[in-house]
This record gives structure tokens, sequence and C-alpha cells, in this order.
């Protein structure tokens, strides 16, 4: 305040920032009616995040080596952006694009590269577009799909523990974590930021650690089949448990670390494209990530159909379903700062149509669940469940 001010003002608690306010939310409607939304095929679209990030110190949500860095400022010839040919916007005075491209298969709008990881960072849809709605949909139809195949998959992983082929066995080792543990399939050739990131919004300075680049110091063989993890996963979130597992597995888990270096790797004679398309053997666009999303949607339908009675309180159903999606958080491992953390389980992981049903049956609100935001992100699955009914189920014989 000028000196001026500080003689009228003595107490801010008194001051009415009423217009100021107004004044403020005009301005940002302005802005975002002009930046916040593109046309795709003639239908307008909203844009989840509008703005580059700001220049500064990195600050992750959880334990990161990149830590204080200093996130570059994003200029004009940084940025490649994706558009149709003859709506190429106009970049900033004196400035100009470091590239246009015109992918019509893709809908990111435009992308930049990271300073501190090396990886792109994305402008992308709202999940609340119909386009992200559709993609939606499609992600939990084709994991609810698995079902029909998850008995014969499983049959088939576990007869390659005892297979004369090394690589068959290390496959199937592979797969009973990613089924059973809901491990990330692991990758050593990430270049991009997925949706998935966008959402969990972290970085992280090297790949994280999932099934397939485990190395060997990744696992310690316990006493009674049980094996101790620990590696930081996505985010650099710290994977730590003892887990029982398979004899089976067991015995496998000691011929693969047998006469290793601790930094060499677990799996050495698989990957994760070599996963993936075993899994898309077994039924066809299925992925090691669909694997991971049947799971909790499993997880979270398996608790809520046991748990609870109709003829509990409201109360007691809320509870419900907080605590279903924390098993989820549990099975996903998925935290902030060393608290099981449950948004991106609900909001990335579990079928919408499973919750919506559910407190439809036993008369919840959805705002109990869902906050009035998020159920705009659902749209399509509110939409769903009021045309085929309350009585939606995502797996008939959960397993």
């Amino acid at each position: 305040m000028t000196p001026e001010e500080r003689k009228l003002i003595k107490d801010l608690t008194k001051c009415d920032f009423t217009e100021l306010e107004k004044h403020l939310k005009e301005k940002y409607k302005k802005k975002e009616k002009q930046y916040a939304y593109c046309k795709i095929n003639g239908r307008e679209q909203k844009i989840k995040n509008c703005n580059v990030e700001r220049p500064g110190l990195f600050c992750p949500i959880n334990n990161n080596n990149l830590m204080g860095k200093l996130k570059k400022r994003i200029k004009p010839e940084d940025i490649i952006i994706n558009c149709s040919e003859d709506k190429i916007p106009e970049p900033p005075p004196r400035h100009t694009w470091k590239k246009v491209e015109h992918d019509n298969k893709s809908s990111w709008l435009a992308k930049w590269n990271d300073n501190l990881t090396g990886k792109y960072k994305y402008i992308i849809l709202d999940a609340s577009s119909n386009i992200e709605q559709e993609k939606n949909r499609k992600i939990y139809e084709t994991a609810r799909e698995l079902h029909k195949h998850i008995a014969k998959i499983r049959e088939n992983y576990r007869a390659d523990w005892t297979s004369s082929d090394p690589e068959d066995r290390q496959r199937g080792v592979a797969m009973y974590f990613i089924d059973t543990l809901a491990f990330r399939v692991g990758s050593n050739n990430t270049n991009t930021i997925t949706r998935e990131d966008e959402e969990e919004n972290e970085m992280d300075k090297e790949d994280p650690v999932g099934c397939c680049n485990l190395k060997v110091k990744h696992i310690q063989l316990c006493e009674k089949n049980k094996v101790r993890f620990d590696y930081f996963g996505k985010c650099s979130v710290r994977y730590c448990r003892i887990v029982p597992v398979e004899e089976l597995v067991y015995e496998n888990l000691k011929s693969f670390t047998n006469n290793k270096d601790k930094d060499d790797a677990l799996f050495d004679m698989i990957d994760n494209n070599k996963i993936n398309n075993y899994l898309k053997s077994q039924m066809p666009n299925l992925t090691a990530k669909f694997v991971r999303t049947y799971r909790a949607c499993t997880t979270f339908e398996n608790y809520l159909n046991t748990k609870i009675n109709r003829t509990d309180t409201l109360a007691d159903k809320v509870k419900a379903l907080k605590q279903a999606t924390l098993e989820v958080a549990k099975l996903c491992n998925h935290k902030n700062k060393d608290r099981f953390e449950i948004q991106s389980s609900k909001m990335n992981y579990i079928d919408p149509r499973i919750a919506i049903a559910w407190c439809k049956r036993n008369e919840v609100p959805l705002t109990k669940f869902y906050s009035k935001t998020q159920q705009t992100y659902f749209k399509w699955a509110i939409d769903e469940i009021n045309r085929v009914g309350a009585y939606f189920v995502f797996a008939k014989y959960n397993i």
C-alpha cells in the first residue's frame, strides 16, 4: 500500500474486496474464453492446461533427485504446435514457433522438451472433452473385457514357471507380479510424458522402476517364500514391502539372481515390449496397463460388494467408498509423502460406472464420492448408468 492508503486502511478484515474479486474473475473468464478452448472436427473442446509451466525451482511432491533444480522459462521457440494446416496460430511478436505439425491422429495441441528430464510435456484436452471421455470409456471397456480371458492368462503364465525355456520362466514370473501385485510393466525407453503422468503431476530423473527393469538389488529373498521389494517407481514413489509368493515363483527368483551382480537386471531376457506383445496374443489390444486397471477395478468392486449392506447408515456407506478406494491406492502404491493417496486411484484406475451404480443402488448422493468438477470428467459413465440402470457390474464373477 502507498503511505496515503496506510493512513486510511488500518484493518484489512474490514475491507470489502468483492468488486476486486469480481473484476479478477471476469478477467480470467475473458482469458479462458480466448485460450482454454479449441475446435476439433468442428466441435469446441476444453483444454486442460492452456498455460506452459512457469520458470522456477522444481518442488516435487515426493523425494526426487531433481528437487531444487531450476526449470527454465519456456519460450515460443521451444514449442511445437499441432494444428490444422489452415489454422496455424500466430506466435507472440518477434518470436517464432520451434515447429508446426499437422498430426490429426493425436490429440495433443502443443509440446515442449522439459529441461530437467529431457521428456516432452504437453498441452492436452481436458478430461471433460468428448474425445477424452470416449478414450476413457474405451480404457475401462478393454479392462472389463479382460475378465473373459484372465483365467486362461493365469493358467498360461503359471505353466511358464516350469518351462525349459528360461525366457518363458522370466515372462511367467513377471506376469505374476503384474497381475498379483499390480506392478507397472516398466520401461527403459520412455521419452514422453503420458496423460497419466500429467494427472499425477510429477517428473522423474530416470525411467521409473517397474517390473521389467527390476534389478537384483531391488529384491531380497526372505524365508518362507517371501520377497522384499525396495525400489523407487513412478514419480519417485518408494515401493518397500515384504510379500508372500508362490513356491515356484520363489525358486525361479533364486535362479534369476544366481551369479548376478546387484546392478544386473533381474529379468534380463524380457522387456516391456515382449510382455505387451505376449498379452496381445492372449487378447486383442491388451497391455500390462489394462491388467493393472482390471486389478484396481475388481479390488474396488469386491470391497464394496462384501463390506457393506444396504441397511447400513449413509456415513457407513461413504466410509466404505473411501476405504475401497484406499484399498486400490495400496494395491497400486499411490502415495503422497509416504501416505497412501486416493485421488489418483479414483480418477485414473477405478471405472466410474462401478461407483456411480453402487451409489445409485445404495441411495448415496454422488457428490459424496465425486465432486461436481469430477462428475464432468465422468459424464459418459453417469449417462450410461442412467441409461442401463443401477445394476452395472464390472466383472460378473470377480477373481
